[in-house]
């Protein structure tokens, strides 16, 4: 392998010939080419702008569009106008800091701007559509890397897949750019181009996939979730501890739970209905154990109070706040650390039931307002709060309620 490197390297220079016309002829992949075992130099970690885009500019600009984390701990970064060295996609080994690249599959793939990894070592990657006059820069659509370790050093290590119907892609379109890629926890593939979004299941046969969309008319045809909208660069899909789907936009944010109901409603959460702060959303991160969504907007970092969470360990107690709850002072109060899908009681001191809330399988936390069953509400008082699951340990705690 190194003696064809060197032999490339050397048509390259002589002759004054493409790379993907040397690694033709001595028969290696541009990958093989390309690979260092260790790179020390930080101009060649990350690729930039090489005179394809713009026939003047050298200037090595670097572009960042993704990082994420592998299951092992490896940190991938998806590296768009990657036109000195073709390395589209950069990778730190987490055992020892080593840098290795993924390289471009063709010539109009320079614009890699989401990866999603799935379970079985594949690393699916989105493109932006982009043409230069009558050449195509980047195809836009999606391609498959099957890889067997992270090194890349010889091109037996990875193969690229071929998605053999690329026609159910959300909107119909194979060449659409692609914003956004997740695989949630039930390895459903969820894509968010410049046309739609769908979900999907999928089968691999050999290098080929067939995608096999969620959402189906009766007669087959793939449909688009929430179509009324337009999708844009920065348009995200996020996935929660409870496998909730988060559609982030510049419309305001969806929420698609497992079952594939909208939350709390398909009208969305909105500025006008939500504690957003605007309707432009950027991306949200969330803190599992207190059950709160943290969404970055254009006016600031909104904090919404909601009902996905962790299941709670079995040794944790129930916990309710604020308690006291002082109506009409407080607007609710949180009942959290219940297990997901439990029926929560407000109960009398004596066990007459004041409330009932069934929880979903996907929540693990509710927010009660103060009402009894006729939608009144309750006294001053002390009252209990029980949950009760099929399969978990029950729970029990006390609540003070304080009517003004």
């Amino acid at each position: 392998m190194a003696e064809r490197k060197v032999w490339a390297r050397e048509l390259q220079v002589q002759h004054n010939a493409s790379v993907v016309k040397c690694c033709d002829v001595v028969g290696i992949s541009r990958t093989a080419y390309y690979y260092e075992p260790k790179l020390t130099d930080d101009d060649e970690i990350i690729d930039g702008w090489w005179g394809i885009y713009n026939d003047v500019t050298f200037s090595n600009y670097m572009v960042i569009n993704q990082i994420v984390k592998d299951q092992k701990g490896n940190i991938w970064v998806t590296n768009p106008f990657c036109e000195k060295n073709g390395n589209m996609i950069a990778i730190q080994s987490k055992d020892d800091d080593a840098w290795s690249h993924i390289q471009i599959p063709d010539e109009n793939s320079y614009r890699p701007q989401t990866i999603a990894l799935d379970n079985a070592n594949r690393a699916w990657v989105g493109f932006a559509y982009e043409s230069l006059g009558d050449t195509p820069y980047s195809s836009g659509g999606i391609k498959v890397l099957k890889y067997s370790g992270i090194n890349f050093a010889d091109e037996d290590d990875s193969t690229w897949l071929t998605i053999a119907n690329p026609e159910v892609l959300p909107g119909g379109s194979r060449d659409a750019s692609v914003w956004s890629m997740v695989f949630d926890k039930m390895d459903f593939l969820w894509i968010l181009n410049e046309k739609g979004i769908r979900g999907y299941t999928y089968s691999v046969k050999d290098d080929e996939i067939i995608l096999d969309p969620i959402l189906k008319a009766l007669d087959g045809t793939p449909i688009d979730f929430l179509p009324q909208l337009s999708y844009k660069k920065g348009n995200r899909i996020k996935v929660d501890s409870q496998n909730n789907k988060w559609i982030i936009t510049h419309q305001g944010v969806w929420v698609i739970e497992e079952s594939m109901a909208f939350w709390p409603s398909e009208e969305g959460l909105h500025s006008d209905n939500s504690g957003l702060l605007s309707d432009i959303v950027y991306d949200v991160a969330f803190d599992n154990d207190k059950g709160l969504a943290y969404l970055a907007t254009d006016k600031g970092i909104s904090v919404l109070q909601i009902t996905f969470a962790e299941n709670p360990s079995k040794k944790q107690s129930m916990y309710i706040s604020p308690n006291p709850f002082i109506i009409p002072n407080d607007e609710g109060v949180i009942i959290k650390n219940v297990p997901s899908g439990s029926i929560i009681k407000i109960m009398t001191i004596t066990g007459a039931l004041i409330k009932e809330i069934k929880l979903s399988s996907n929540e693990s936390q509710a927010i009660w307002d103060g009402t009894n069953t006729r939608g009144d509400r309750v006294g001053t008082a002390v009252y209990l709060v029980s949950a009760h699951h099929p399969s978990e340990r029950n729970k029990v705690a006390k609540i003070a309620v304080i009517r003004k």
